[in-house]
């Protein structure tokens, strides 16, 4: 998978961190419309299949994990997230080992 779509022009201004929010509950809504941005621009920036997968996948997994927490399902709302990061393994897609130092 090459991630040269990344430099296509994918960030934007919606996208910059941080943003904030008046109200707790009003995150889970709020972050669910930066995943459609995030997916929109991969799109724009002719993401490979496998990114949008990636992205699809960990967006409903992660709004999928607050739901649960909302209704104070902790332990399975942890346990989404335990499985995500667990799975993320060494994929260049989310992590970048550069610059850490041993």
């Amino acid at each position: 998978m090459k991630l040269t779509w990344l430099k296509n022009g994918f960030i934007c201004k919606e996208l910059y961190a941080p943003f904030k929010i008046s109200k707790d509950i009003d995150y889970r809504n709020d972050l669910e419309k930066k995943y459609n941005i995030v997916m929109e621009q991969a799109k724009k920036a002719n993401a490979d299949d496998e990114s949008l997968r990636i992205i699809n996948v960990f967006s409903t997994k992660i709004l999928e994990s607050l739901d649960l927490y909302y209704k104070a399902d902790i332990a399975e709302s942890n346990n989404i997230i335990f499985e995500l990061v667990r799975d993320i393994g060494n994929n260049p897609f989310a992590v970048n080992d550069a610059g850490v130092r041993t």
